[in-house]
């Protein structure tokens, strides 16, 4: 549980292009939704694999990668 209940919510991945789910989750969970980034589920998964691979080091270590 949150101390605090939040007052935005922000819908990321392909799932975020769908401007009617986004204004249902809107109104369900009584917050403003926000969309974007629509390639953040590609990122995260490169990312995972960067770290299984061990191109990445660690967990904290994707926060210094940079894509070119």
């Amino acid at each position: 549980l949150l101390p605090s209940p939040g007052k935005r919510l922000n819908i990321i991945g392909g799932g975020s292009r769908n401007g009617l789910l986004n204004r249902m989750t809107a109104e369900a969970a009584g917050v403003e939704v926000t969309a974007g980034p629509a390639e953040a589920t590609a990122i995260g998964n490169i990312l995972l694999q960067a770290i299984a691979v061990k191109r990445v080091a660690a967990p904290d270590d994707i926060k210094s990668v940079e894509f070119r």
